[in-house]
């Protein structure tokens, strides 16, 4: 498939960047679920954590495709996605994808818990707040999504609102020389002049 990337092009004069939180989902699902291990890793990092992980499991360095496939199973199930689904969208046979996902809690099992707490919130109260004191409402009830969007809104709606923090400072400090054209989940796209580059 073309990189529809390419089709976007700067003013006159400008150059466009995509500045992003990188992996800032799974570092809110580490403090959201006190998870010791994760948090271990983000203060001492060794690199992308998933790879770590995968590397860890098989005792090898992964490849690149390897990499982005064990990244949707561990992804999707901190989201409560069903392990054959996963596999599915993995292309892995399911005994593959449950031992990755089986190693992953296990390292990781504070996840498990804040799963669990979610769902319980969300049964009991029927909504959930995030870090920066947003609060989403799951009450329907015969969505068999809604615990899947129950457990993405604390790191994807956290992310959201960290990048728009980020959009309203860049608004107020370099208004001049930065022009926000969108947000894309974890990322604002933006264009610079290009005679400001280096200040």
């Amino acid at each position: 498939l073309p990189n529809v990337k390419k089709i976007f092009l700067p003013d006159e004069g400008y150059e466009l960047f995509d500045g992003d939180y990188s992996g800032a989902d799974i570092q809110i699902v580490a403090a959201e679920s006190g998870c010791k291990w994760l948090l271990d890793f983000f203060a001492n990092p060794k690199g992308k954590v998933y790879r770590y992980i995968s590397n860890t499991f098989l005792q090898r360095e992964i490849t690149d495709d390897e990499y982005r496939t064990h990244k949707g199973i561990y992804h999707g199930s901190n989201y409560g996605v069903g392990i054959e689904k996963l596999a599915a969208m993995s292309g892995l046979p399911i005994t593959i994808a449950k031992q990755l996902q089986d190693f992953y809690f296990s390292l990781n099992p504070e996840i498990r818990v804040w799963q669990k707490d979610i769902e319980k919130q969300i049964k009991t109260k029927g909504y959930i707040t995030n870090v920066f004191g947003r609060r989403a409402w799951f009450t329907n009830k015969n969505d068999p999504t809604l615990l899947n969007k129950a457990l993405a809104f604390q790191p994807q709606g956290g992310i959201a609102d960290l990048v728009n923090h980020a959009w309203v400072s860049i608004k107020e400090k370099h208004k001049e020389n930065i022009h926000i054209s969108m947000q894309v989940h974890d990322s604002l796209v933006c264009q610079y002049k290009r005679s400001e580059e280096h200040t």
